[in-house]
This record gives C-alpha cells, sequence and structure tokens, in this order.
C-alpha cells in the first residue's frame, strides 16, 4: 500500500539556545534529534512508487539547524506505480541559519522519483541547501528524477530551477547540455546575506547569483569524488563566515565540521554495493 505522510520540526531560540519546539514524525519519516542537529530516518524501505511524502522545516528567528538524513534513499517502482513524490518546505527567518543536507538519493532502473523544494529565506537568514543524486545502482539502468526547486530571499525569487532527466525524460538529457552521461550529479547552493566572494571548487562550475546566493553544479560517475565536491564547497562556506563560528552547545556544529562518520565513507559503501 502506498504511503502518505507528513513530517515537521520548528527550530526556535530560547535563552541562547536552539531548540526544536516542534518534532512531529509520520511513517516513514521519522525526525530525530542528535548532538549534530536534526536527522531524518526513513522507517520504511523505499521510497516506492506511489510514495507521497512531505517534510516541513521552520527555523525561526536566530535559530540555528542542520539537517541530514540517516542513509540513502533508494527509490524503487510501486507494484502499480513507477513514480514517487517528496515535497520539502524550508522557511528561514531573520538571523536564522538552516542546513539541509540529505544523504545521496539513488533512483533504480524503472523508477520515476520526483521532489519539489521550496525554500523561503528572510532578510538576513541563511540556509545552504546540497542535493546529490545517482541515477541508477552500480552496473544496472538509470531510473527518472525529476527535480524542482524555487528559493527566495527576502520575498524575490533567488533561483527556479527544473530537471529532469533519465528513461523518459525529453530527448537531449544524456547529451553535454545536461548531464553529459554523469550518473551522480551535485547541487549545492548557498542564500544569505554575505554569500563568499569567489568561491571555487575544483571539477565544478560555481555561479554567482544575484539574489545573494553562490550556486554549485558537478556531474561525475564517482561517489566518493561528488562527497570531496560537497564537502569542499561546505568548507568555503565555513571559512566564509557565511555561518557565523558558534560554540557547539548554541546548536548544530557548524557546517564544514566532519560529521562523527565522514561522508567518503558512507558513499564510498553506496558506490561498492554495501548497505548504507
Amino acid at each position: 500500500m502506498p504511503l502518505d505522510a507528513t513530517a515537521r520540526a520548528v527550530a526556535c531560540r530560547i535563552d541562547g539556545r536552539t531548540v526544536l519546539s516542534t518534532l512531529r514524525s509520520e511513517v516513514p519519516l521519522s525526525l530525530r534529534e542528535t548532538t549534530d542537529g536534526l536527522q531524518v530516518l526513513a522507517s520504511a524501505f523505499g521510497p516506492l512508487g506511489g510514495d507521497r511524502t512531505r517534510l516541513e522545516l521552520v527555523v525561526e528567528d536566530g535559530a540555528h539547524l542542520e539537517v541530514g538524513t540517516i542513509g540513502s534513499q533508494v527509490a524503487q517502482p510501486g507494484p502499480h506505480d513507477p513514480v514517487s513524490h517528496a515535497d520539502v518546505d524550508l522557511r528561514v527567518a531573520a538571523a536564522g541559519w538552516l542546513c539541509w543536507r540529505p544523504r545521496p538519493l539513488v533512483v533504480t532502473a524503472g523508477a520515476e522519483h520526483r521532489i519539489d523544494l521550496c525554500a523561503r529565506v528572510d532578510r538576513s537568514g541563511t540556509a545552504v541547501l546540497v542535493e546529490t543524486v545517482v541515477l541508477g545502482l552500480p552496473g544496472q539502468p538509470a531510473g527518472r528524477y525529476r527535480s524542482r526547486w524555487h528559493v527566495t530571499y527576502d520575498g524575490l525569487p533567488v533561483l527556479v530551477a527544473d530537471l529532469d532527466v533519465g528513461p523518459g525524460a525529453a530527448a537531449g538529457w544524456e547529451g553535454p547540455a545536461v548531464t553529459g552521461g554523469a550518473r551522480v550529479l551535485v547541487t549545492a547552493l548557498l542564500v544569505g546575506p554575505q554569500p563568499p566572494a569567489g568561491c571555487q571548487v575544483q571539477g565544478a562550475q560555481v555561479l554567482e547569483l544575484a539574489g545573494p546566493g553562490i550556486l554549485l553544479s558537478w556531474l561525475g560517475s564517482d561517489t566518493v569524488e561528488a562527497a570531496r565536491v560537497v564537502q569542499a564547497f561546505l568548507a568555503g562556506v565555513a571559512r566564509s563566515g557565511a555561518d557565523a563560528t558558534r560554540d557547539r552547545s548554541e546548536g548544530p556544529r557548524p557546517v564544514g565540521e566532519p560529521p562523527s562518520r565522514p561522508d567518503g565513507a558512507h558513499v564510498r559503501d553506496l558506490a561498492l554495493g554495501l548497505s548504507p
């Protein structure tokens, strides 16, 4: 039976600390507060075709929140429907800071996964958004992935992007104008009042936006290299001071500080076909 679920978290600042005032889970989305921030755990395998999920994250004035996922998701076709849907709604208030950094999503052969991401960042707020997609399991054909991002800052559009790749997408999706035959795609975006100038990451394209913001795009075939690109981007953000250095007791660890289990180790397992 297809799953239809909504999970919601609200972070606020109380007495100089970030506190999760709302934490609501619904199968298959389980929210867990950790020392590193907030983790989203998929409590059921998938997503499977026919599933529809919605994740709502709200960061109120002055709060800091880093959000990741425990393990990678593997999108697979359902018994009656190949299409799964995920909506991600992010809101960051003034002086708030949010990092949304899920583990890689793998779209297997025959599956179609659609994600709609909407991020609204108020003036003086900061959002760091990362997306890594793997088209197909090792040695198998790609699935179809459709992504729509709509990001605003202070009420004005910063990025409106639509990506459709994989079997069934418009002709040319494997051409040089789209994926160039790559099977691993990384998109990273920083939106905030002080984006670093001249940010460069080896092997990736970095575009300064008028929003203000910075958009990184990377295409390749190696999930380990994809993790390196993401880490380099986040480290550049941290060095820029876009996320002010904070004591760990005040909230989640600063972006760019290595997690307890390095992403490189995790995605190396994924590349070898091991369980996350």
